[in-house]
């Protein structure tokens, strides 16, 4: 069940739901974009990349994430300890905030 309220679980796939029907059932033309474009976090940690400043994919070759999608309960004030290419961890909320002063804290 998504989101505690079961009274609330239709209301909160209603529009997936619509999106998925208008592409699906009535065959209209779709761009199937990758997971980088609003990558998800409840399904995957991504990683931090020190040296470009980027919050990216966890597996190589490393691609940019575009938008961080911190849908749920708790999920904008969490605290990630994300693995960090090359190596070590850091700790850090995704929120654009936190991402920019871990930016500039980078070597």
């Amino acid at each position: 069940m998504l989101g505690g309220d079961p009274r609330n679980f239709y209301f909160q796939i209603s529009e997936q739901t619509a999106l998925n029907h208008a592409a699906w059932a009535l065959r209209e033309r779709t761009a199937l974009l990758p997971a980088t474009v609003n990558w998800f976090c409840g399904k995957g940690t991504p990683a931090w990349d020190a040296a470009r400043g980027l919050v990216v994919e966890p597996h190589p070759p490393h691609a940019p994430i575009g938008i961080v999608h911190l849908a749920g309960v708790g999920m904008k004030g969490r605290v990630w300890d994300l693995p960090v290419v090359g190596g070590g961890r850091v700790s850090t909320m995704l929120t654009r905030d936190a991402v920019l002063a871990l930016r500039q804290s980078s070597p």
